[in-house]
């Protein structure tokens, strides 16, 4: 996925301006300090939050010029899952996989396959806003997961989880198939070297580091290889 010289507003407040970027294929970590503009970069580039002006693409594909075939390609799932009260878990699945444009004989197989993925395959007939935060956030990802997206948006996905339930999480992502980016924001800054390929640092309406995560680690001077202390250094750039 490439970024284009986006312009951003959130309400009278300019986010980005002319923020340009890549993001191979690969894990992604996204990180930066609260007010960077993470969760709205991961909106816009969803095409839920409108630019100014500048492109999100993917292969040719640009969400300014292509937005359905576009978005039929990006997978989202926002820090906050929007629950229906009508709908069951398989409901909510298949309603998401619709809006995607799984086909129809798909789209039970595809919404039972990701339900046992993220383990709700015990919950499917209870009501979607009947779940702990933590089986709401795997409704999220199973949401986004549905029509096999080869760009993968994680907005704070393992907040509010439990252990096994964050672990359970990185075994889903480590299944996906090696063809997709998956970009995922967090404030985990310690299990960077363990679930993640690359990292790009956010702050002040551009990118201080972007790369393989190697690369970061392998940055420090004097020996210092602890993340926490580079992003901080990263920051001050």
């Amino acid at each position: 996925m490439r970024i284009q010289d986006i312009v951003v507003n959130h309400g009278r407040h300019r986010v980005f301006e002319g923020l340009s970027g890549s993001f191979s294929t690969g894990k992604w970590c996204l990180l930066g300090p609260n007010g960077a503009g993470k969760s709205t970069l991961m909106s816009a580039a969803a095409g839920f939050l409108p630019t100014k002006s500048g492109s999100f693409q993917i292969d040719n594909v640009t969400l300014s010029k292509h937005r359905s075939e576009y978005l039929k390609q990006v997978g989202w799932m926002p820090q906050e899952i929007n629950t229906v009260g009508g709908l069951t878990v398989l409901e909510y699945i298949e309603y998401a996989g619709w809006l995607k444009g799984v086909s129809k004989p798909q789209l039970k197989p595809r919404a039972l396959e990701v339900a046992e993925a993220v383990d709700l395959t015990k919950l499917l007939n209870r009501k979607s806003n009947k779940l702990s935060g933590g089986e709401t956030k795997r409704l999220g990802l199973a949401a986004a997961l549905i029509h096999n997206p080869s760009v993968l948006l994680l907005d704070e996905p393992t907040a509010g989880m439990d252990p096994i339930q964050r672990r359970n999480f990185f075994r889903v992502i480590e299944t996906l198939p090696e063809s997709t980016t998956v970009l995922v924001s967090t404030h985990e800054i310690h299990e960077l070297d363990s679930n993640y390929t690359h990292l790009a640092v956010l702050s002040r309406g551009r990118f201080v580091f972007s790369g393989p995560i190697d690369l970061f680690l392998q940055a420090g001077q004097n020996g210092e290889t602890n993340p926490v202390v580079l992003y901080e250094k990263a920051l001050n750039q």
